[in-house]
């Protein structure tokens, strides 16, 4: 830590002032008109006695920071398209990132199988709802019965020995699931070879560097592989026949390892039979069998029985209910009724319509990252699906502020409804994006305010292939932006700067700051800006480095305004703490001090016609001034300084 100006001020004035008590005692004062040749060679200046405030100056070496640097996670699978530079500052509005996303194999399974089960699932419940409703038929109760009777047979199966009839059927079944995986596996090598050979003559004609499939490996084709020859055959009609064999020959090829799979798992089946007939039946499988056998008669016994009081109960309430809503028929419906099914109706196709979207936006295409300002970060995907949050009021007041809402269609709320997927839409178009008027989870970064890149070399780089949730990217937000709604509905922006000052004082030196104390940094560069101390540590840290070191306090001090000087982060910087230690007293520059021989200090004043000694009694000392008190001393009285 630099020594204080008051200390270097003090140590100037003891030795101006020992060098005029030497003076002194050679009798340039006490005998003054005996010497007036050697005191006029003393060369003078003239001071003037005024009321000031007295104030000391601490300076403090600090280290100019922002508090963390965050990193950016990907959102999709793809290749990197695009990136800022190191240093670049990005406001709101921005794109962070671009990825270009590639669907992939797993993504199309995923959506089918989602489809699949949602189609099944509503299968089920119809089912469910006939079979409460509908008595059970003929056929329904012949099921029952071959149920119990399959039952009892499995039953019979487990415990009877097996004769010598089924033993050689379910040998000759293991024979025949053998032959059948030969043949199968025959087959596959035949439809392989033909492949490869349909492969090679395609790939003869076209660039293997450039046709997906004639890429290494590439047996079976690739669905991307697929489409891209399908299009070719409309595209390419003089190659008709090579493409047409080629796709021919891979369907054959995977329809002989499907049928070689199936194979494999009927003759795996048929040996497990076999063996179960020359194996005693455990008491777990006698218990499974006849607890089948009990359910399937339990079954069976439900369609003969009367029905209970629950059930008759609920169809009385399903009647009641089904005559409740044939009386509405004949009443009008009130607007109320009206209002609840036109939204009913509005809601039930927007799901449609989103369902529709969402698996047209199932291809490739690029993908963005925004920078938008808020102090909520986003945690999830927005769409007209999403629940009400404050998520989606600084979505749309960003939207807004970015101009993406010309016929303020947008409601600044916690809603997400037509006019915030518009705006969305709009959004998208001007970036080249896929226009589907949601917000997928990572396609917009919420940050404080304006955002500086960090170096990333340890991160991807262009052209990279990157996968979900890698980060790709640091940033450090710079400053914290506030939007706010006024009441006429203009939204107002106001800015403060993120960067801190990281310094130290001592423990014995801390009755000169305080939370809020005003505080002078200068930069590298001596530029001089103001700030406040905003935190201080209450425990005190010594550095056990060194022996000397006096035990010390943290403090952080934030600057004052917008600005920020990111160019100087982690740069060393100097902090001037400046405080009153004596307010509107009598002073006079330190070196107008003279050292009387008896003890204390005079002033040499003015006069009308000579000069002459007041003594004085000195205060407290700051900046090269000295408080003083004495008999017959007037604000602006002249004094002799010695230079």
């Amino acid at each position: 830590m630099k020594k204080t100006a008051t200390a270097i001020v003090i140590l100037a004035a003891i030795i101006v002032l020992l060098v005029l008590e030497n003076v002194l005692e050679l009798g340039l004062i006490s005998n003054r008109d005996d010497n007036e040749n050697t005191s006029s060679t003393i060369e003078t200046a003239i001071a003037t006695l005024e009321r000031r405030d007295l104030i000391t100056r601490e300076e403090l070496n600090g280290t100019l920071k922002y508090e963390k640097t965050i990193n950016i996670p990907t959102n999709v699978n793809g290749v990197v398209t695009w990136l800022p530079k190191s240093g670049d500052l990005l406001e709101r509005g921005a794109i962070i990132f671009r990825i270009y996303h590639s669907v992939t194999e797993l993504e199309i399974l995923t959506s089918k199988q989602q489809i699949a089960s949602a189609e099944a699932a509503v299968a089920q419940a119809e089912l469910a709802y006939d079979q409460l409703t509908t008595p059970a038929s003929a056929a329904v109760i012949a099921s029952a019965d071959a149920a119990v009777a399959q039952a009892e047979l499995a039953y019979d199966q487990l415990t009877t020995p097996a004769s010598a009839a089924v033993i050689a059927s379910a040998d000759a079944a293991v024979a025949q699931a053998e032959a059948s995986v030969s043949s199968a596996t025959g087959q596959v090598t035949t439809t392989w070879n033909t492949l490869r050979l349909a492969k090679d003559a395609y790939c003869a004609i076209f660039s293997s560097a450039t046709e997906l499939a004639c890429l290494a490996n590439g047996i079976p084709l690739s669905n991307t592989a697929i489409t891209k020859l399908e299009k070719n055959l409309i595209e390419l009609p003089a190659q008709r026949t090579i493409i047409n064999n080629l796709l021919t020959s891979n369907t054959n090829y995977t329809s002989a390892k499907t049928a070689k799979t199936s194979a494999e798992s009927n003759l795996n089946s048929a040996k497990a039979k076999r063996t179960d007939l020359d194996e005693i039946p455990t008491a777990s499988d006698l218990a499974q069998a006849l607890q089948s056998l009990e359910s399937a008669k339990a079954k069976r016994s439900e369609l003969d029985d009367p029905p209970t009081a629950s059930a008759l109960a609920q169809a009385l309430q399903s009647l009641e209910s089904a005559k409740a809503k044939r009386s509405e028929l004949d009443d009008p419906p009130t607007a109320s009724a009206l209002a609840q099914a036109n939204a009913a109706i509005q809601n039930a196709q927007a799901s449609l319509k989103t369902a529709h979207e969402q698996q047209a936006n199932l291809k490739d295409g690029p993908v963005a990252s925004i920078l938008m300002y808020g102090p909520l970060p986003a945690w999830r995907d927005l769409s007209n699906q999403s629940g009400p949050g404050l998520d989606i009021h600084q979505l749309e007041i960003n939207l807004k502020i970015l101009g993406f809402d010309p016929s303020n269609e947008i409601v600044i709320d916690e809603t997400f409804d037509s006019g915030t997927s518009n705006a969305i839409k709009r959004m998208q178009e001007s970036l080249g994006l896929q226009s589907t008027g949601e917000i997928a989870f990572g396609e917009v970064v919420f940050m404080p305010g304006p955002i500086v890149i960090e170096s990333n070399d340890n991160y991807p780089q262009l052209g990279d292939t990157i996968n979900n949730a890698t980060p790709i990217i640091s940033v450090t937000a710079i400053a914290q932006v506030t939007d706010k709604i006024e009441e006429d509905g203009v939204i107002t922006q106001s800015s403060t700067s993120l960067q801190t000052v990281s310094t130290t004082i001592d423990v014995v030196d801390q009755d000169l700051i305080k939370i809020g104390t005003p505080v002078e940094i200068e930069l590298p560069d001596d530029e001089i800006i103001t700030g406040k101390v905003t935190e201080i540590g209450s425990i005190a840290v010594v550095n056990t480095t060194s022996q000397a070191q006096e035990p010390y306090l943290e403090v952080t001090v934030a600057l004052d305004g917008t600005t920020s000087y990111h160019r100087w982060t982690g740069a060393p910087v100097t902090v001037q703490i400046t405080k009153d230690i004596a307010k509107n007293v009598l002073s006079v520059p330190t070196t107008a001090l003279l050292s009387l021989l008896g003890g204390g200090y005079a002033l040499e004043i003015i006069g009308e016609s000579e000069n002459y000694l007041v003594p004085v009694e000195v205060g407290v000392y700051a900046d090269n001034w000295v408080e003083i008190t004495g008999s017959n001393l007037n604000v602006g009285m002249q004094v002799v300084v010695p230079k």
